[in-house]
This record gives C-alpha cells, sequence and structure tokens, in this order.
C-alpha cells in the first residue's frame, strides 16, 4: 500500500465517521435506538480505520511510537502509564483528598464533559499501589505517596493527559478518540470531537506538503553528491 492510497483510504473513513457523529450532534431529544446504533456504526468504521494504518504500516515498514505526555510534568515522577495502543486521545484526572471520608480519595476522569469516578481508601501503614483503568489497554498507577503530596499542597490537584503516537516518515490522520471511549449520548463529547476532528483533517494537508518540501529538499542535496534523484514523495515508501 502506497502513502496516497492510504491517505486517500483513512479520509474515506474519516468523513463516515463524522458524517455518522454529525446525525446525534444536532438532535435535541435523541432516542437510546439511534444513540446505540450510531455508535455501533462510529466503532465499526473506527475498527476500520485502524486497520488501513495497521496495513500500511506492515507493507511500508512505518514504525509507530506511543507517546503520553502528562501536564503539568511535575507529575511525571508519580504516575505510570501502561499504554498499549496507537489511539489519540486526551482526559484530565482531578483528584479529591480526604473526600468524603478521612484518607479516602476520590479520582474524577473526565474527558470533554464525560465523568467517570473511582475511589480509593489510603492504607497508612502502607504505601499501597492503586490503579486506574482508562481503557482495555491504558492503564495509570500511583502509590499514596502521590495523595500525600497532593493533600500537603505540594502537588496540583489535577492532571491532563494526551495519549498518543509519533511515526517516523509521513503524517498520519489520527481519530481524536479512543475506541473504548465513545459517548454519542453525550452531544457536548460529540460537538468536542467533531471540533478536534475538524483540526485534524485541516491540519493534515500542510504536515503532507510540510513533508513534501522537506523530501524535495533532501533529494536535491543528494543529487550534488549522486547527480541522480530517485526519490519522490509518493513512491518513496511505497
Amino acid at each position: 500500500m502506497s502513502y496516497i492510497n492510504y491517505i486517500r483510504d483513512s479520509i474515506s473513513i474519516y468523513k463516515d465517521i463524522y458524517e455518522t457523529l454529525s446525525t446525534v450532534s444536532t438532535i435535541p431529544h435523541v432516542t437510546e435506538h439511534l444513540i446505540n446504533k450510531v455508535k455501533e456504526e462510529v466503532t465499526h468504521l473506527a475498527f476500520t480505520f485502524k486497520e488501513i494504518q495497521d496495513t500500511y504500516c506492515t507493507q511500508s515498514q512505518e514504525t509507530r511510537t506511543i507517546t503520553n505526555k502528562i501536564e503539568p510534568s511535575t507529575w511525571n515522577n508519580y504516575i505510570q502509564i501502561k499504554n498499549n495502543s496507537f489511539q489519540f486521545s486526551s482526559i484530565q484526572l482531578k483528584f479529591f483528598i480526604d473526600q468524603p471520608h478521612l484518607n479516602k480519595c476520590t479520582v474524577v476522569v473526565e474527558e470533554y464533559g464525560i465523568r467517570n469516578y473511582t475511589s480509593f481508601t489510603q492504607n497508612i501503614h502502607k504505601n499501597q499501589e492503586n490503579i486506574i483503568k482508562i481503557s482495555s489497554n491504558i492503564i495509570i498507577t500511583f502509590t499514596d505517596n502521590l495523595i500525600n503530596l497532593i493533600r500537603s499542597g505540594e502537588l496540583a490537584s489535577s492532571v491532563h493527559i494526551t495519549f498518543s503516537y509519533t511515526n517516523i516518515y509521513y503524517p498520519f490522520l489520527k481519530l481524536p478518540f479512543h475506541i473504548d471511549r465513545i459517548f454519542c449520548h453525550d452531544q457536548f463529547w460529540v460537538m468536542s470531537i467533531l471540533n478536534n476532528m475538524d483540526n485534524e483533517i485541516s491540519q493534515i494537508k500542510n504536515k503532507v506538503l510540510q513533508k513534501k518540501y522537506s523530501q524535495i529538499k533532501n533529494n536535491i542535496n543528494k543529487s550534488h553528491n549522486s547527480n541522480d534523484i530517485t526519490d519522490t514523495f509518493y513512491n518513496n515508501r511505497n
């Protein structure tokens, strides 16, 4: 699969996902039947989108590297992220210490208005490990030491985490949500995802053109030595 075929097929599926999500973005009272139907269709399309990228990476020997961006960066020393997904999404964790009771910690996992709650009871006798499962392939762990630092004011009580991935050669189009975390029943979530999809699709053209310019520039530099320009933007990674 060439890069041009990959990006063409990806954009086609991207458009289908966008149009499917749009059906529940403006209707005041969406039926449960429609919500379930849209979620099922978006999930199916998202898997197809992922399969297209996986196939391209296999055939072109493209390498992807998972990245986890933690803000503020001071949190890097206190939480561990086990991420085995090539997906692009972001969440915010908010910690409420000694609420509703002493030595009780409530963590809110927030994503575009969607909130999930997890509670832990701090063990005063040992520094135990706590686990938050974000998806089937993303897990966040931290110890009670983090809770103590938040309680004392040494660490902020909230953190923003972006799960993503990078690659070496030509830019990938990314869906701005995790396949396990599709919330079609919430219009704010849907509108946020649509806005992010608009942003992603608007950026991909500039990223491709920048890569094309860089490739041409590299080829020109090579020609000074070889006098033979053999690489082009689309056939270099076929």
